[in-house]
């Protein structure tokens, strides 16, 4: 598992406007789906333009997000104010 921080000062990004999950699967012809959230309940998504979308909307986002040594940096020191 990776951990990124995606920051405040970075901006908008386009996956703002509520959770999702990307699940893919690596079994032969298994298709990957997305749950997305939003006001009005939860939708599991499965066309691939529709999964497509959202796995650009993920890369977008980790793209933006400090590097993980970064994100392990904030996460640390976060911690330690905390703590004190």
């Amino acid at each position: 598992m990776t951990v990124q921080v995606l920051p405040f000062s970075r901006g908008a990004h386009a996956s703002m406007f509520g959770p999702y999950v990307v699940l893919g699967f690596p079994e032969e012809g298994a298709l990957d789906v997305v749950l997305a959230d939003n006001p009005s309940g939860s939708m599991w998504l499965e066309r691939e333009a529709d999964v497509s979308r959202y796995q650009d909307l993920f890369d977008a986002a980790r793209t933006s997000a400090l590097s993980p040594a970064e994100s392990r940096a904030v996460i640390h020191r976060r911690a330690e104010e905390h703590q004190a």
